[in-house]
């Protein structure tokens, strides 16, 4: 399955990247976020998955855009305490999983739960085709 990751903190980026590639997943990982949209159009992900801490553009200006040049794939947010009005916004654009708690006091983030929300985001399609 191929996975985009659109974030601007490097470690997150790393963590993540590994997880997923130790699972199998075939990774983009844009070189910045205003290459997001040329590579959504060259080689559109099943998933997109937007740090919604992302600026310049912002994650709702990406979603926006990815969703209005025709992106029809599954989108899961990575999440914190301080982006529940970002997070209103994106469920208005359209996105599928939100794994929260990415800012917490320590820095814990788990990069497996974003990849169960992949898992699940992809499962629940499967499902509804059934």
């Amino acid at each position: 399955m191929h996975v985009m990751i659109v974030t601007h903190d490097a470690e997150r980026q790393a963590r993540l990247t590994e997880c997923l590639r130790e699972r199998g997943y075939e990774l983009s990982v844009p070189v910045d976020r205003h290459h997001v949209l040329s590579n959504l159009k060259q080689e559109p992900p099943q998933v997109l998955v937007v740090d919604l801490y992302a600026v310049d553009p912002s994650a709702t200006e990406i979603l926006r855009e990815a969703r209005r040049a025709g992106y029809r794939g599954k989108v899961v947010v990575m999440a914190g305490p301080s982006t529940s009005a970002t997070l209103r916004e994106c469920w208005q654009i359209g996105i599928d999983r939100v794994v929260g708690g990415i800012q917490v006091t320590g820095g814990a983030f788990d990069p497996c739960c974003v990849e169960v929300a992949i898992r699940a985001s992809c499962e629940q399609e499967v499902m509804q085709r059934a």
